[in-house]
Parts: structure tokens; sequence; C-alpha cells
């Protein structure tokens, strides 16, 4: 077997393993809430727990699961919703965000998508810098990323890192600094200052534009794994209300700096995309 040959099956069998793995996720995620959701409607002494926790009387619990109802978004037209599960009393109706596993994707979205979302929120304007730093690192100015890679100011970066770069087409936050030392620092602080919105955009709101359809609640429950079945409830606004206080920010030191740490996680590049990743130690500790 030629090397060429073993290096292409290793790639093959590594997307199709991370397309495999993907797709348990996403099914084995429908089947955790649907089975919450029974859980709750013919269960007398788990409902009853929630009940004490939300103060309410229950009458049933709607999930959509597999059939990946949208709702109206910002950009008047339809969005998934961050809400898997309502659960329903005669006063009150309560969204409630469940996420089956520790760690993993909350949210995947183009930086001009992430731009307009949040400021049609928050009503967040990027200052040019602003703007400036998160394109260059989330790889959505193409022209000024390949004069920066091929510039001399990045020359002395380690080869294995200029081909990630040029391969992926984004810069690593040690080409930014060495561009402009001021960069880093502008990139860091937009999502310090901008930690609640953030934490809020990603876990609540996404871009869904009425309320009803927002996340209260987020779940950490896994009714499919028995060695992981974990089972904790926090309300969103109450963790949004931490994250500002919290001085967990900084970027990764591997490769160069691809990543960027967040109180509730983490965020990096993905296929051209802003990837936000949630951490349950994290948000247990705000």
């Amino acid at each position: 077997m030629s090397n060429v040959y073993q290096i292409l099956r290793i790639i093959f069998m590594n997307q199709r393993n991370r397309s495999s793995g993907w797709k348990y996720a996403k099914l084995s995620g429908h089947t955790n809430e649907e089975n919450i959701r029974n859980q709750i409607n013919d269960n007398k002494d788990f409902r009853k727990e929630l009940e004490t926790l939300f103060q309410a009387n229950i009458q049933e619990a709607k999930s959509e699961g597999r059939k990946g109802k949208k709702v109206e978004s910002v950009f008047q037209k339809l969005t998934p919703s961050k809400t898997d599960l309502k659960v329903i009393s005669k006063n009150k109706v309560f969204n409630i965000s469940i996420k089956k596993s520790k760690g993993g994707q909350v949210s995947l979205i183009t930086v001009k998508r992430f731009i307009q979302g949040m400021n049609r929120h928050f009503s967040i304007e990027l200052t040019s810098r602003e703007l400036q730093a998160i394109n260059l690192f989330f790889g959505d100015d193409p022209n000024q990323i390949k004069k920066i890679i091929n510039s001399p100011e990045t020359s002395q970066i380690d080869p294995k890192i200029k081909a990630y770069e040029r391969r992926k087409q984004r810069l690593t936050i040690k080409s930014i600094e060495l561009y402009d030392e001021d960069l880093p620092s502008t990139l860091l602080n937009f999502f310090v200052n901008y930690s609640k919105e953030i934490f809020l955009f990603c876990f609540s709101r996404g871009l869904a534009a009425n309320s009803e359809d927002w996340a209260e609640y987020l779940w950490y429950i896994n009714t499919i794994e028995e060695c992981d079945n974990y089972n904790q409830l926090f309300k969103i606004d109450n963790i949004a209300s931490k994250i500002e206080f919290s001085n967990i920010y900084g970027f990764g030191s591997r490769g160069g700096g691809t990543t960027i740490q967040l109180p509730f996680g983490f965020v990096q590049w993905h296929l051209g995309q802003m990837q936000f990743h949630h951490g349950f130690e994290k948000i247990s500790n705000l």
C-alpha cells in the first residue's frame, strides 16, 4: 500500500468517523429529548421533582425533536430554535435547552450572521478594529488574510502553522500579533466586553426573533448512557449575570493560537464559521 493511499485512506476514515459521530450525536440528542418529555408526561415522581423546581403544576411537556420545526428569525426567515423542550403549566411555559453531553457545539454561525444577529438582539455596533480582528481570526477577509500570510512580518512563523493558515485561509493569533500587535487585545476585549450578550445569543436566543422561542433554562441531562447520567438544571439569566465577573478569557497556546477560551466554553474557527462550544464544568463553576 503506497504512502499516498494510506494518507488518503486515513483522511477518508477520519471524515467518515466525524460524519458518523455528528449523525449519532444528533439522533441520540433527539432520543434524549423524547425520553425526558416522556418521563415528564408519564412518570409522576420525575414530574414532581420538576414541579418543585419550577413551583408550578405541570400539565404536559412537548418537544419537536426529529421534526426540526423552525421559528421566525430576526431576518424575517425561519431559523432553528434554541428551545428543545417546552414544559407547560397553567400560567407559564418553561422553555428549556437540553444538553446531553458535557461539552460540544452550541452554535455554528458565519461571521456576518453573528455580527448581524448581535446587532438585531442587543444593538451592538462593532468598531472597525473589532471587525478587522474578527474577520482575520475567523477567516472572513480572504484577500487581506492571503496578504498577511505571505507578508515578511509573518515569515518567522513555524512552517507547520503557516501551512495550516494557507490551507484553511485563516490566521492564527500569532500571525495577527506579528501583523498588528494591538489586534489580539482588540479581539479578546470584544469577547470580554460582550460576554453576557454572546452567552445569551448562543444559549438562549440564536437568531430567533420572538421571546417565546428563546430558551430560559439550560438542562444538562443524559438519559442515554448509564455511565454518564448527570442531571443539572440552570436558569440561563442567572448564568449570564455572573459571566460578566469572570476572568476566564485567553487564546489557546497550541498551533499558534486557534481558539479563544470563554467563561462558558470556547470559540474556534470551523469550516469558515464561528464555532462556539459549551462546557459543563465552566458553567457549573459560574
